[in-house]
């Protein structure tokens, strides 16, 4: 009986402090959803990135997973979404305002939420503008 507590307490032990990291490195991800109702503006900043604007003062930099073609600045785009909550696994759709009305020209999925001070977006702004 002693070595089957001991056998179980060596499997216990790592178990949990690889649950531990598991847990730690979803927090460093940022958040999955975003209210909608709190969103107060949002700016593209390049294909792959977008910054939400807070009603609370907070901002979230959502960094996709791919480029986004079609995704620019002043570049308008839509979401559908069935819940009060944009999330990561929602897509965006880039609208042309060229010619009359909209036209969608592509789809793109969204990556996470990460909380972003305005001291983190200085070097990100600073960098498109080098690049243009």
């Amino acid at each position: 009986m002693n070595s089957l507590k001991l056998a179980m307490g060596t499997l216990i032990l790592p178990l949990s402090l690889f649950i531990g990291t598991l847990y730690a490195d979803e927090e460093n991800l940022g958040e999955r959803c975003i209210n909608l109702t709190q969103i107060k503006s949002v700016e593209v900043l390049d294909n792959q990135r977008i910054l939400f604007r807070m009603q609370a003062g907070k901002q979230f930099i959502n960094i996709l997973p791919h480029r986004c073609p079609g995704l620019r600045k002043n570049q308008p785009f839509m979401y559908r979404t069935s819940l009060s909550q944009l999330c990561d696994l929602d897509i965006i759709t880039v609208l042309d305002t060229g010619g009359f009305g909209l036209r969608p020209l592509g789809s793109c999925g969204l990556g996470r939420f990460k909380n972003a001070l305005a001291a983190d977006l200085l070097p990100i702004k600073d960098d498109l503008k080098v690049s243009k």
